[in-house]
């Protein structure tokens, strides 16, 4: 499983964090606030027709899904967990190729430091585009479609982490009116399936950002 591009919250951050000097410098590089007063609602953007139909994944979407992003494991498990309602892998398509993924959390977060300070908030983890169609506004389009999907259910927070030494990506999540949640870096992990099937667990620190819904 992987975890990054993710993370969650509830409704206000734990008192007890606070970002180092150079974290924050990091952070004001990407254009990211920390979290507090509830942020002033969005500039609305002009309405435009988008491209690329984005809906959650149906099971005959694995095998070309896997034949594009790879990773089988990921993808079987990932279905599971939407068949469960424990989640949502939303895909997103041009046509009919598929072009993104993304992977809506719905469990409890699996790092004890988001269980504690931001626990019952979906997590918005996995975010991947074809590398040739990176750019096009299709990480947007997944990130905006998954918060619909939970202002309609009744959510007021999201969340996503993102790796430290990922500015690139912070700065999208900061134009998408994503904050830094004030608690400084965690450690997440990701998961690589080999060859054989074994799993590897690699720990990484990312910062945790979270995000006020229109439903809020």
């Amino acid at each position: 499983m992987s975890r990054r591009l993710d993370i969650s919250d509830t409704s206000c951050q734990n008192p007890a964090f606070s970002a180092t000097s150079g974290e924050r410098q990091i952070l004001d590089r990407a254009g990211i606030r920390s979290a507090g007063a509830r942020p002033a609602p969005e500039r609305q953007e002009s309405s435009t027709v988008s491209r690329y139909l984005v809906r959650p994944v149906q099971p005959g979407d694995i095998e070309i899904l896997s034949e594009k992003f790879g990773d089988r494991h990921f993808l079987d498990d990932r279905l599971l967990r939407q068949k469960n309602g424990l989640g949502v892998l939303f895909t997103a398509w041009s046509g009919d190729d598929p072009v993104g993924l993304l992977y809506l959390w719905l469990e409890p977060a699996e790092e004890p430091e988001i269980t504690a300070a931001l626990p019952e908030v979906a997590l918005l983890t996995h975010l991947e585009v074809l590398p040739e169609l990176r750019n096009r506004g299709i990480g947007s389009e997944l990130m905006k479609h998954a918060e619909r999907y939970l202002e309609d259910h009744g959510h007021e927070q999201v969340a996503l982490a993102v790796h430290e030494d990922n500015t690139r990506a912070a700065a999208l999540y900061a134009r998408l009116g994503y904050q830094d949640w004030g608690g400084g870096k965690i450690v997440c992990h990701t998961y690589e399936v080999r060859p054989d099937g074994s799993v590897v667990r690699e720990p990484e620190k990312c910062y945790v950002l979270v995000k006020y819904l229109k439903s809020a």
